[in-house]
């Protein structure tokens, strides 16, 4: 666990990185969940879905929306206070927090923040 969180692993590549320039012999290939095409297809899969939820929502919504206006009539008041439906978008970040997990995310800001704390 130790030897994770300080990159012990790292330290052959490291040498040999400071006597040549690595190629991708040297590095080798990303694990399988680490590669762009499942990655894709996880968030693509969880994309769509939150199209569809997304526009259901919005259909639901319009719907009351409408009601609402029909039951205004011709009260301008009531009319200018209910305003005009705006759609809501899908939202990205829900997406990518179910693709890859609250704790991956939690992970990578973490050592973003102190990689960033490190460099002054």
């Amino acid at each position: 666990c130790l030897s994770s969180w300080f990159l012990f692993y790292l330290t052959p590549l490291l040498k040999l990185g400071a006597t040549k320039i690595l190629d991708s012999k040297d590095v080798g290939p990303p694990s399988k969940c680490d590669r762009a095409k499942s990655c894709y297809d996880s968030v693509h899969a969880l994309w769509v879905e939150e199209v569809e939820r997304t526009r259901q929502v919005n259909a639901t919504k319009r719907t009351k929306h409408a009601e609402a206006l029909a039951k205004c009539g011709d009260d301008a008041k009531k009319i200018a206070k209910l305003g005009s439906f705006t759609p809501a978008p899908p939202n990205l970040a829900v997406v990518l927090l179910h693709a890859f997990g609250k704790w991956k995310i939690v992970w990578a800001i973490s050592l973003y923040v102190l990689s960033s704390l490190l460099q002054f």
